[in-house]
């Protein structure tokens, strides 16, 4: 849909060194970068994407294993190391 195909570029000029993009109908978003493998949602992507951006700052990078993000909650997200 258009929706979808605007949300794909929202989020590919939104997150820098995206190496994945991948958009399920029952789940939503799921994107992976440099830093990390995030599940977006559908709904509220704006302000999940800064989400995203907010967490990936003051992500420890030393850690070899990519860090995953459940950022689905209206409350907060699941950050699973």
């Amino acid at each position: 849909t258009e929706e979808t195909i605007s949300q794909a570029i929202a989020i590919r000029n939104e997150i820098s060194e995206l190496k994945s993009l991948n958009y399920s109908n029952l789940s939503g978003w799921e994107i992976e970068t440099s830093d990390a493998i995030a599940y977006m949602g559908k709904a509220e992507l704006n302000q999940r994407i800064s989400k995203f951006k907010k967490i990936i700052v003051n992500l420890d990078k030393k850690n070899s294993k990519l860090p995953i993000l459940d950022l689905r909650y209206q409350q907060g997200y699941v950050l699973i190391k």
